[in-house]
């Protein structure tokens, strides 16, 4: 005899299953190797996860010339990178923002292709126009992502290409 389980019960039950094998395959990112660049900058050979490495390689002076006043770069789940929010409000309140990523190919796969192709920036480029994003094959064979949040779409394009150029330089 089957025992009849509650819809809610059973979504539950599988979502507990989820996460719980999820958490169980997460691994602590490999240690990076980072060298100190001419500019000062730092460079780095792309662990499997970034995390807030990705923070270091762009300069807060690049940021400020597209959303001026910012907090500190910081991990973002959702990009799979790093954010760096404008002290600033949209009219919806979310705040003007940065965001970059270096995603192995399997995490792009998964979170970020969109976009149509753009000239530039290698084969495989795409720059989403709604979403404001940027994507691009970079060092190691991982994928560069930008995406920048402003209030006028008038230079979101050529925002995200420069600072594009930049996280693109400066990955190992």
């Amino acid at each position: 005899m089957r025992i009849p389980i509650p819809a809610i019960a059973r979504s539950a039950l599988i979502l507990a299953t989820v996460l719980i094998a999820a958490i169980a395959g997460c691994d602590r990112p490999q240690a990076d190797s980072t060298t100190q660049g001419s500019d000062g900058l730092s460079s780095y050979s792309a662990p499997e996860s970034w995390g807030n490495e990705t923070c270091k390689l762009l300069r807060d002076s690049e940021i400020e010339a597209v959303i001026d006043e910012h907090t500190p770069g910081r991990q973002d789940l959702l990009f799979g990178g790093c954010i760096w929010p404008s002290k600033t409000t949209l009219s919806d309140g979310r705040p003007e923002a940065i965001h970059a990523a270096v995603l192995s190919e399997g995490e792009y796969r998964q979170l970020a292709e969109i976009g149509e192709p753009i000239d530039g920036f290698g084969e495989g480029a795409t720059w989403a126009e709604l979403y404001g994003e940027l994507w691009f094959r970079c060092a190691g064979g991982r994928y560069c992502g930008i995406k920048v949040v402003t209030a006028s779409s008038e230079y979101r394009r050529e925002h995200a290409e420069g600072l594009a150029r930049a996280l693109g330089s400066r990955v190992r």
